[in-house]
């Protein structure tokens, strides 16, 4: 069954986007002394497997780290759109928006309840587009 998003929906969450501006990691000291302690505090024993032969991954500390690189978003990768200028393209930037409304990547989220993480989210995956990737500070 197919999800019916309206344009209205569409355009209140670019609208509410674009007047709120471009949705940066939060980069002040008390997300990022958050963020810092939820690393710090993870079990990071959870990771290591060696009967499995495996080392896990985390997210934790990822959002801290991109909070220190807000050019990432603006910086090309080879012929690839940058997550920039997805943003700047109303037309794309609200397809994109359609497809968290719809559910196409994501659990299907209500117009009014769209985050910033989502929004960065589609931006770093809509079709030809794609975000630098060289900074990983978790495994």
């Amino acid at each position: 069954m197919s999800i019916q998003v309206s344009d209205a929906e569409v355009n209140d969450v670019y609208d509410r986007g674009k007047a709120k501006g471009f949705p940066y990691y939060p980069s002040d000291h008390k997300t990022r002394l958050h963020e810092f302690n939820k690393l710090i505090q993870f079990d990071r024993s959870t990771l290591f497997k060696p009967q499995q032969k495996l080392v896990g991954q985390t997210p934790h500390g990822l959002a801290l780290a991109w909070s220190y690189m807000p050019h990432s978003f603006e910086v090309k990768c080879g012929w690839m759109n940058t997550p920039m200028s997805l943003w700047e393209d109303e037309e794309r930037f609200k397809k994109g928006i359609r497809k968290i409304l719809e559910g196409t990547f994501w659990e299907r989220t209500e117009y009014h309840k769209v985050t910033d993480s989502q929004i960065r989210s589609v931006l770093r995956r809509f079709s030809n587009t794609q975000i630098v990737s060289n900074y990983r500070p978790t495994a």
